[in-house]
């Protein structure tokens, strides 16, 4: 394919206005669900609504480094790093919250 590169699962075509649609739209979506993650977190100001929106904002991220690797930003391999440390985060604070909101409701029950 002309203009393409072809990596292991990945074939990015140079100037794609589908895969820019979909980051951009991902990107707003994300946003949305960030504002939303963080306007329940400042209502409840727990350490379990905290880590779901620092989750969330893991995929406002990732949208990112995608238009960023599209723009030629990044590099290929630089993108699937940060793309996976992301990953790694947004696990983390996924666990974090669930652990934290056990632990609360646990010591609220007794």
């Amino acid at each position: 394919m002309p203009g393409a590169t072809l990596l292991p699962g990945h074939v990015v075509q140079a100037g794609d206005p589908v895969l820019f649609a979909v980051l951009v739209g991902g990107v707003v979506v994300s946003s949305l669900l960030v504002a939303l993650g963080v306007s329940v977190w400042s209502r409840r100001r727990s350490a379990p609504y905290l880590l779901v929106a620092l989750a969330l904002g893991t995929l406002v991220a990732k949208g990112f480094v995608g238009l960023f690797a599209m723009a030629d930003v990044f590099s290929m391999p630089a993108h699937h790093t940060v793309e996976h440390t992301l990953d790694l985060l947004m696990g983390t604070f996924l666990v974090g919250a669930i652990v934290f909101a056990r632990r609360t409701r646990t010591a609220e029950d007794l």
